[in-house]
């Protein structure tokens, strides 16, 4: 654990001349996480989603590093990141609703924890130029993302949507404006 000494000078009315105080700075991280949240509030500017969801990725991480023991920026290593990663993808989704809590093959996806892992990196960096001791945030090895893949309709779906006006609706000049605003649609 690495542990700073600053010196402040302080002013007792008693005495003519300046005294000093001592105190450490640990870099624990229940310590540096506001001040990293506050920086990226007001320097980076980032949008409120963000920020929700920078702060809920990683709170889970300080969560996990204080079940593991770590309690300083400086106990961090890239084995702790990657089995973190492996913790979140075993993680099942708990939203509340019964359809996510009746199937236990859904588990956070994998765009997700790279979600997590891009906002550590981004955390470890910014300790690092701080002049925090901690690991190298380009050691941080960050996986490609998923592409999701949007399901398309194919062409006799495509046909039965188009002609649905023509074959549902009995006024004939009604079907032909709702299959033109289908067709344009």
């Amino acid at each position: 654990m690495k542990t700073y000494i600053i010196i402040l000078p302080t002013w007792n009315s008693e005495q003519t001349s300046t005294s000093f105080t001592c105190f450490s700075y640990s870099m624990k991280l229940h310590y540096i996480l506001p001040k990293y949240i506050g920086y990226v509030t007001d320097v980076k500017l980032l949008t409120a989603w963000t920020l929700k969801c920078y702060i809920r990725y990683l709170n889970r991480f300080v969560k996990y590093c204080e079940d593991q023991g770590v309690m300083n920026v400086s106990e961090i290593s890239l084995m702790l990141i990657t089995d973190f990663m492996h913790e979140l993808r075993m993680t099942p989704v708990n939203k509340g609703s019964k359809r996510y809590s009746q199937n236990p093959e859904w588990f956070i996806d994998h765009n997700t924890v790279i979600y997590h892992l891009r906002c550590i990196r981004k955390f470890i960096g910014w300790c690092r130029a701080n002049e925090i001791r901690c690991i190298d945030a380009s050691f941080i090895e960050i996986p490609h993302l998923r592409i999701k893949e949007i399901p398309f309709l194919s062409d006799e779906e495509l046909n039965l949507v188009l002609n649905a006006p023509l074959k549902y609706e009995r006024i004939p000049r009604i079907a032909k404006r709702n299959r033109l605003l289908f067709g344009v649609w």
